[in-house]
């Protein structure tokens, strides 16, 4: 895409963005949302505006550099708002220290993202809604490659990207964490930009109930398709964002996927990705609320099979642990979906003791 500098966003070289980005005016919402928006700065009258929603909890050792990266961002309309879920450290005072600089909504406690996402999208005024993690970074030109996707292809609704994983200290566990999520690449169709494809809603449905290609801090999205297809789901503590995400591409709105490293992923002791079974409730949910909207046998029968899988799975964890009640309950739920020799070995094992070998 050509702006009114000659420059397409992918060219490495200086161009408008980059310097209109500096300064870089962001406001912070008062009681009246109205008169904060008046004091947006004139670059949102040209290029449309991105609500960057980060909620946090705790997460005040990691906090200042994902804000950092996020000042950083070339895209000359940027809006920050930073959900503050209950934290119990010194976030509190560290947001207060950035003053107009960004957003600060505050909340008791959820016990997940999905409330706090909500309130996010409900205080932002952004014509497009970026979802970004508390602890993970962003690379400069993440906002305006995605802006470029929407600019030149208007029929796409969510724009997401390829990531890194890095551990808490930032070292790189992983550069490419998509490399092996090849099914959803088959299906992309070309687009005009490079390293960018395009899924149809359908698409994308059924390649996200295989894997879930979408990393949610990679996510840029219209706000109209936000409000469309309802809230995120704040009974879910986690998997509520897969949850939207198919709930988009079941309404049928085209994604697009940029193939380029655009964030860094932190893998935290005490992160979602550490909780193990604990995430299997709401991830079993989130995949039994798709059924009904299977228009495919095949579909449907996939999704049967790989909650079977999610019970079985838990089934060991527990068992792994000690919990052989625990255990007896997910085996029990696996096994109701399907017989397996292996399953009802295990399930025999949590009532005869000393038949479990130690782990």
């Amino acid at each position: 895409m050509k702006h009114g500098c000659g420059q397409s966003l992918l060219d490495p070289r200086p161009n408008i963005y980059t310097i209109l980005s500096r300064p870089f005016n962001i406001f912070r919402m008062n009681e009246h949302p109205a008169s904060a928006k008046d004091n947006l700065v004139p670059n949102s009258q040209q290029h449309p505006l991105i609500s960057v929603i980060i909620p946090t909890w705790n997460a005040a050792d990691y906090l200042p550099g994902t804000l950092e990266t996020v000042f950083a961002q070339t895209w000359p309309a940027v809006e920050i708002l930073v959900i503050d879920d209950g934290s119990t450290d010194s976030t509190s005072a560290l947001l207060a220290g950035y003053g107009d600089r960004i957003t600060t909504v505050v909340l008791e406690n959820s016990g997940g993202q999905s409330r706090p996402r909500n309130k996010g999208i409900e205080h932002s005024h952004g014509e497009f809604i970026a979802f970004f993690d508390s602890d993970d970074l962003m690379e400069p030109d993440k906002l305006a490659l995605a802006m470029e996707i929407f600019e030149n292809h208007p029929e796409v609704g969510l724009v997401s990207s390829n990531f890194r994983s890095i551990d808490p200290n930032g070292q790189v566990l992983k550069e490419d964490y998509l490399q092996h999520y090849t099914t959803f690449r088959k299906d992309l169709q070309p687009s005009d930009i490079p390293d960018a494809g395009i899924l149809q809603g359908e698409v994308a449905f059924r390649n996200l109930m295989r894997a879930n290609f979408v990393g949610t801090s990679s996510v840029v999205c219209r706000r109209e398709i936000l409000v469309a297809v309802d809230p995120f789901d704040e009974e879910m503590k986690n998997a509520d964002d897969i949850d939207m995400w198919m709930r988009i591409a079941r309404s049928g709105y085209t994604f697009a996927f940029i193939n380029r490293v655009l964030h860094s992923y932190r893998i935290t002791p005490g992160g979602v990705t550490a909780r193990g079974a604990k995430r299997v409730p709401a991830m079993v949910k989130g995949l039994e609320n798709q059924l009904p909207h299977c228009k495919r046998e095949e579909d449907r029968l996939f999704i049967l099979g790989k909650i079977r899988k999610l019970h079985l799975g838990r089934a060991w964890e527990f068992k792994k642990s000690g919990d052989l009640a625990g255990a007896r309950s997910s085996y029990r739920a696996g096994l109701a979906m399907g017989w397996g020799l292996r399953p009802m070995v295990g399930l025999l094992r949590t009532y005869i003791p000393f038949l479990n070998k130690k782990s």
